[in-house]
């Protein structure tokens, strides 16, 4: 439910709000100070020192949005984490500002304003998976940047830096445990609970949760087959841990309808309803956070690879990080050439943005693209995960980041520093195979075997890649994992009111056929064709 904190702000349920005589502090999430010296975690503390422009962003730690106001000029402050997992929404034409992208679009719609698809915002959705500049699906409705804060006033909306340190700043000395233990601390250790996958990501953090004597209950949403799923059952087997395996196959009738309510007009439709039913089941039995493992890309050199693209070792730009990083040519074939059209304007904005980050080494700069990146498609996702429970990732806090980005870059091959994260803090789940095959173990006869395996894989990768760009013909033989969520919602109705949208609206070519409509994108196209039936139709309501 929205509540209306000033004409022009509206903010959802679920607020810590603290107040004095002079100033109003709502809080969505979890934050504290770094050193404990210049807000002692206090709200009030921390408004003040906002409101006086005396406020030291780097020194907040955590997952978090912040709205503060000033009662006698009637000034409001607001401002997501440091991470960028939450954020605010805002139109500078209104001017108006929310947590909620739909609660903008509805207050144009009440006033009868006509709203317009942003057709950079769908280019960026459809090449990306996810906006990753500060655009949305709806023209004239911006999200907040996470290196800036916001000021509304009578005169407007206007946006301040935070002065937030960049990667190449001296590495702070906090820990993945240090971080997950001062978290607890604020959560409670009784009201915490842990997604947790096939991988090594989720695993490091559930160890550091073992560490600081808490364990939580375990969950992961993924349908039968899912080999995530024996897994994760094995790990809490090892640990002694309740997990609840969620299977989205049995849906309601409205479950498009409730999928989009929750995606907030930001993130795939589908993906949107899987995540909601798990939000329902963690609300139910009582937590308040949900620990998970977003980010493990920055931790296992996910985003540098010397080995795959020979420029990275004979020199770099920014032009060449940000066409490794965002490739034009995942722009799907059957979006029209108007969209495409645009990728242009949209990759120089990308590399403006990447050379304000002043990154001097290609590591620390792929480090900072891949950033951008994996921001978009988190804060899409956490931002709505955060009304129902918050979505807790440390590997996402960039006090961490900072310190991973001064290590040697091969040092972070095969995982080791989450495999020696897992071993330090909960040795009993080093054993355990991942969904790929690879332990997490730090033993040096084990992990040099598995290099072997692993050096094998990327040897057919590069062949692959050389004969692809040698124009051999070349059969790509992996197996991708889509489940039937997508084939179901392609056979609905919706999707095909959506996909017509879509077609009218110019966003996709005229002589496409649903059949060409991979599953992957179905999602994104619910999204954009259900926010133009409500909001951008004439003589609509609108």
């Amino acid at each position: 439910m929205e509540c209306k904190v000033l004409n022009n702000i509206c903010i959802g349920d679920g607020y810590t709000v603290e107040e004095n005589e002079h100033l109003k502090i709502f809080v969505r999430g979890y934050v504290f100070s770094a050193d404990g010296t210049e807000t002692n975690n206090d709200l009030t503390a921390i408004a003040e020192c906002v409101v006086s422009g005396a406020l030291d962003f780097n020194k907040l730690i955590g997952f978090y949005r912040i709205l503060v106001i000033d009662k006698d000029s009637q000034t409001a402050f607001f401002w997501g984490d440091n991470a960028g997992t939450m954020l605010f929404f805002y139109s500078e034409d209104m001017p108006i500002a929310s947590d909620s992208l739909l609660a903008i679009a509805d207050r144009f719609r009440e006033d009868e304003q006509k709203l317009n698809i942003d057709k950079d915002g769908v280019c960026e959705l459809m090449a990306f998976d996810s906006i990753v500049t500060e655009r949305t699906v709806i023209e004239g409705i911006k999200k907040t940047d996470f290196s800036l804060y916001y000021i509304l006033d009578d005169h407007g909306i206007r946006a301040e830096s935070k002065k937030l340190a960049g990667y190449s700043t001296t590495r702070c000395k906090y820990s993945l445990y240090e971080l997950c233990r001062d978290l607890l601390a604020i959560i409670g250790k009784d009201y915490a609970a842990c997604t947790i996958t096939g991988g090594t990501d989720s695993r490091a953090v559930l160890a550091c949760l073992h560490k600081s004597d808490c364990y939580p209950p375990l969950v992961l949403t993924a349908h039968r087959g899912n080999p995530d799923i024996g897994v994760a059952r094995s790990v809490a087997a090892v640990s002694g841990e309740h997990i609840a395996v969620i299977d989205p196959s049995e849906k309601e009738d409205n479950w498009i309808e409730q999928g989009f309510l929750f995606s907030d007009g930001n993130f795939d439709v589908v993906l949107g309803y899987r995540h909601l039913i798990k939000c329902r089941y963690l609300s139910g039995i009582g937590s308040r956070a949900c620990f998970g493992g977003a980010a493990g890309e920055f931790y296992k050199n996910a985003f540098y690879k010397p080995f795959l693209n020979i420029r990275h070792n004979i020199g770099f730009s920014h032009e060449t990080v940000v066409d490794d990083i965002f490739p034009g040519t995942g722009i799907p074939g059957f979006i029209s050439e108007e969209i495409k059209n645009r990728f242009g304007s949209i990759r120089s904005q990308i590399i403006s943005m990447l050379a304000s980050y002043k990154e001097t080494s290609a590591f620390t700069c792929y480090n900072a693209a891949g950033g951008i990146r994996l921001r978009g498609s988190v804060s899409s996702l956490a931002n709505n995960i955060s009304r129902y429970i918050i979505n807790v990732d440390p590997l996402m806090e960039p006090s961490l980041i900072r310190s991973i980005v001064k290590v040697r870059p091969a040092s972070l091959s095969m995982a080791m520093w989450l495999r020696t994260e897992i071993f330090n803090a909960d040795s009993s789940l080093s054993e355990i195979p991942t969904d790929s095959g690879y332990s997490c173990s730090t033993r040096y006869i084990k992990v040099q075997s598995e290099r072997l395996r692993k050096l094998n894989f990327w040897i057919s990768r590069v062949t692959a890649r050389l004969k692809r760009k040698l124009g051999f013909t070349y059969r790509d033989i992996t197996q991708h994992y889509w489940d039937e969520d997508y084939f179901d919602a392609k056979k609905r109705c919706e999707f095909m009111e959506a996909f017509k949208s879509c077609i009218e609206m110019n966003i996709i070519d005229e002589n496409t056929r649903i059949e060409d409509i991979p599953p992957e994108l179905v999602g994104k196209i619910l999204l954009i064709g259900q926010v133009i039936n409500r909001y951008c139709r004439k003589g609509e309501g609108n």
